[in-house]
């Protein structure tokens, strides 16, 4: 992956495919918290993998939510 080392990324990444689908904010909150204290900075996501819940998950599916999270994320 080329682009892997255009930043300082984790050899091991995160699926974010069931936050909000089948996890809640909350628990997909304590994922995400979980991973960034192991060290995970890669997350693999897409708006297509709220499979039409964006009307009961919008977090997931507002763009620059995710963008703010990536950029934290690679911030650390």
């Amino acid at each position: 992956m080329p682009w892997a080392k255009m930043f300082k990324v984790s050899r091991l990444g995160l699926g974010t495919m069931m936050m909000g689908w089948r996890m809640d904010l909350e628990e997909s909150i304590e994922v995400l918290a979980t991973a960034r204290a192991h060290g995970i900075t890669f997350l693999d996501s897409s708006v297509s993998y709220a499979r039409g819940g964006c009307p009961h998950y919008p977090w997931i599916c507002t763009g620059r939510i995710k963008l703010e999270m990536t950029l934290s994320w690679l911030q650390k």
